[in-house]
């Protein structure tokens, strides 16, 4: 998408197809890409309650001057997400990036709150270019909502006999006792500490 500036300190806002890395369907991340004093920082861009994932010929059928059908619709959406955040960086006197974060996604007292600490820590591996390992805590963030059908779980929450339950269900789907204890431990005991 086109690049749009706020003047006051050279921040930039768009809208990125993160190439870098593929999913193992073949897509894309979406990404928010904002860049101030040469310091980047990405966000996933968030479509129907998702994290948008597109082929490069989606994308760019949607960036196009004259998108059609539902190209045309998603370009809608991505415009007006990206005009968010100018407006946004613009009503910051001094711009940080977690002073953004916040503004945009509306972000509380989320100090508790697993997933806002996975979305972070998703986005900090994305910015040091670990897309591998990003993806593995999208996928433990992803199986965790799906077991508890909820947008929000306290630390408090994961408890022994929570992991234990969470173990069995992965098994009960045939997940392999490396994806599984990459998913309970490495990012529940990370995400603990860094808690």
């Amino acid at each position: 998408m086109t690049n749009k500036i706020d003047t006051k300190e050279q921040i930039t806002a768009v809208i990125v197809l993160e190439t870098r890395s593929k999913k193992k369907d073949g897509t894309h991340s979406v990404k928010l890409r904002i860049t101030h004093k040469r310091k980047q920082k990405y966000f996933n861009v968030k479509y129907e309650n998702k994290n948008l994932s597109l082929s490069k010929e989606d994308f760019n059928k949607a960036v196009s001057p004259r998108p059609r059908g539902s190209s045309k619709e998603l370009k809608k959406y991505l415009m007006l997400y990206e005009n968010k955040a100018i407006e946004i960086i613009g009503s910051i006197d001094f711009f940080t990036f977690e002073i953004f974060e916040e503004k945009f996604f509306n972000k509380t007292s989320s100090k508790n709150d697993v997933f806002a600490f996975y979305e972070s820590y998703i986005d900090y591996l994305t910015s040091l270019e670990r897309f591998s390992t990003a993806e593995t805590y999208e996928l433990s963030m992803k199986a965790l909502k799906k077991k508890i059908k909820k947008e929000t779980l306290h630390f408090k929450e994961i408890t022994p006999k929570f992991l234990n339950l969470f173990e069995k269900d992965m098994l009960d789907k045939n997940k392999s006792i490396t994806t599984i204890s990459i998913l309970k431990f490495r990012s529940c005991k990370h995400l603990n500490i860094n808690g």
